[in-house]
């Protein structure tokens, strides 16, 4: 069987709802619908692509069925009754949990490759994993990859078709397209996904027939594997010129919130006088979880402290799903999700030796062409660690921040540095002390700041 492959939108289908059309011979856009009575409208005559879209979304609206207009408003009611776990169950059976769904493509990967080592790459970065030979691989020197996947074929229209999400955003790597059930591979050079649009389907032309290069059947026999004579033709390619790098290399191909945590991480590495790295899962662990590393089989989760009011904020909530649009859900955390709470401060020293621990805020998308990207990246590279907050689940669950059986949880609460510190670096300290102030949290903070008179670890506070 051949699997084609199509971008959503790009060509006509049966469906009623079709995208605008550019007419190179008028310079006009053109737009259509199917009415009621299953008879279809066009207008040539449209000047930009927003002006055809609107034209065939009134008349979509005007000319629906009776059945459609009620049906809708059905639908819109049953969703404004919906609980939050109900909107997020339906949200799983219609979307998936797309981190378990790649953890598992990964997985399976490892498992057909014999050549080719695989290595995970830190969570978010560019690239998912790094693959390189297993013989005379003793030169940290990887290609990288990002791995797409979907779990079992759906509905579109008459058909049922694997589609992959959000493909055209890697011009320098290979896209690996992974179908779970059954399992079927595709191969991609991200640059001729580009152009293309967020949304590739398998469909019936014939020019994606070279993608397929791993096919099983149902019953897991395999039809077909070309997966690593394919992936070492793609990599040397010379029309592409794809390179190998060090795997710390991917490991920064980070957006600034993600470099943030990372160099925090790192910074609290070398505060220990441990080698400096990235978190990396292992194969099968599943992406963005809800405990960053382990330490001596303790599940820590790392969070960077924003600074409010002279205070330290500390998010304290994890995704939570999709409703049923596919927006994605967050709540409070819960027991079991990990052991220890480490939130990091961060501060930067002025040349006259003043101290601050306010920063910028950055929410740049990677992107090593752009200046602004560079700048921040720079900036960002200048912050030192004064301590981190270093909390065990206990105490979080007694100060009712964790949801359990009794208890909603909290998203977020602000944390004190210890007074003795804040007279080091002259920092204010809290005008007023309220009952629900987490005094508490002083005695949670460690310090690392080389500057600091006291600076010793203390006992994580029980």
């Amino acid at each position: 069987m051949d699997i084609y492959w199509t971008v959503i939108g790009a060509f006509p289908t049966s469906n009623p709802i079709q995208m605008p059309t550019f007419l190179k011979r008028t310079g006009k856009w053109q737009a259509s619908y199917v009415g009621a009575n299953k008879k279809q409208h066009q207008k040539y005559t449209f000047a930009t692509k927003e002006a055809a879209e609107m034209w065939a979304a009134f008349g979509r609206a005007e000319h629906a069925p009776a059945k459609t207009v009620a049906k809708t408003a059905a639908n819109k009611r049953k969703r404004a009754a919906a609980t939050d776990a109900q909107r997020r169950a339906t949200g799983l059976e219609k979307n998936g949990d797309s981190s378990k769904t790649e953890a598992r493509a990964i997985e399976k990967v490892s498992e057909i490759l014999e050549k080719l080592e695989l290595k995970l790459v830190r969570d978010g970065a560019k690239n998912d994993i790094g693959l390189r030979s297993k013989v005379n691989n003793l030169s940290d020197s990887w290609w990288g990859i990002q791995v797409k996947s979907c779990t079992e074929r759906c509905c579109h229209g008459k058909k049922t078709r694997a589609t992959f999400n959000g493909v055209n955003t890697y011009p320098d790597s290979i896209v690996m397209c992974v179908l779970l059930t059954p399992l079927i591979i595709w191969l991609r050079h991200g640059s001729d996904l580009v152009e293309n649009g967020p949304t590739l389907s398998e469909s019936q032309k014939t020019k994606f027939t070279n993608a397929l290069c791993y096919q099983e059947n149902e019953e897991g026999g395999i039809l077909q594997n070309d997966l690593e004579a394919r992936l070492n033709e793609m990599f040397h390619d010379k029309a592409y010129a794809y390179e190998q790098q060090p795997m710390n290399t991917f490991d920064i191909q980070l957006n600034t919130s993600q470099f943030i945590e990372d160099w925090a991480h790192r910074l609290y590495l070398r505060s220990k006088n441990r080698p400096e790295a990235s978190i990396r899962r292992a194969i099968g662990e599943v992406e963005n979880g809800h405990h960053d590393d382990v330490e001596d089989e303790f599940k820590i989760q790392e969070k960077v402290c924003t600074l409010h009011r002279n205070t330290f904020l500390i998010k304290l909530s994890k995704k939570a799903g999709r409703n049923e649009k596919g927006a994605q859900l967050h709540g409070p955390y819960e027991e079991e999700d990990f052991h220890v709470l480490r939130a990091f401060v961060f501060y930067t020293k002025d040349k006259d030796g003043t101290i601050r621990l306010k920063r910028e805020s950055h929410t740049i998308g990677y992107s090593p062409g752009n200046t602004d990207y560079a700048t921040a990246i720079d900036d960002i590279r200048s912050w030192q660690l004064l301590g981190y907050f270093e909390i065990l689940m206990e105490k979080l669950v007694a100060e009712g921040l964790i949801k359990t059986a009794t208890t909603k949880g909290q998203k977020g609460f602000s944390a004190l540095l210890p007074e003795d510190v804040c007279k080091e670096i002259k920092h204010p300290l809290p005008k007023h002390i309220r009952k629900d102030t987490n005094v508490w949290t002083r005695d949670c903070f460690h310090r690392c700041a080389p500057f600091l008179v006291s600076n010793v670890n203390r006992e994580l506070v029980h």
